[in-house]
């Protein structure tokens, strides 16, 4: 059995604001890893794609993803899987919150010129 204690883990913060929670990592088809995001209003994520790597979010508050050019917005509670290859980007009109899963867990961001 694995505990995790949202209130023990220590965030990373990325250059745009962003705060990433990482919650765990565990082998499913490879190493996969949960996350959780804070994401300030205003931020606008840069485009990209995962060339190897499905991810899966569920929203905690609402929000905004563009993925391949189309706007998609989401409520608390909704989820979306973002398929390899699928370009998207984050645009947090609001604070937004996010639990993220990412299968693979490898580094495979490509940003779109």
């Amino acid at each position: 059995m694995k505990i995790v204690r949202y209130k023990e883990i220590k965030s990373e913060k990325r250059e745009d604001n962003r705060e990433i929670f990482d919650l765990i990592r565990f082998e499913i088809n490879g190493m996969a890893k949960f996350f959780r995001v804070r994401i300030p209003a205003g931020v606008k994520e840069k485009e990209h794609y995962h060339k190897n790597s499905d991810e899966i979010f569920l929203f905690l508050k609402d929000g905004k993803i563009i993925v391949n050019n189309k706007d998609y917005k989401f409520n608390n509670g909704d989820l979306v899987v973002l398929e390899k290859n699928d370009k998207h980007k984050i645009v947090a009109d609001n604070e937004m919150e996010l639990i993220g899963l990412k299968i693979p867990d490898i580094n495979d961001k490509v940003i779109v010129a």
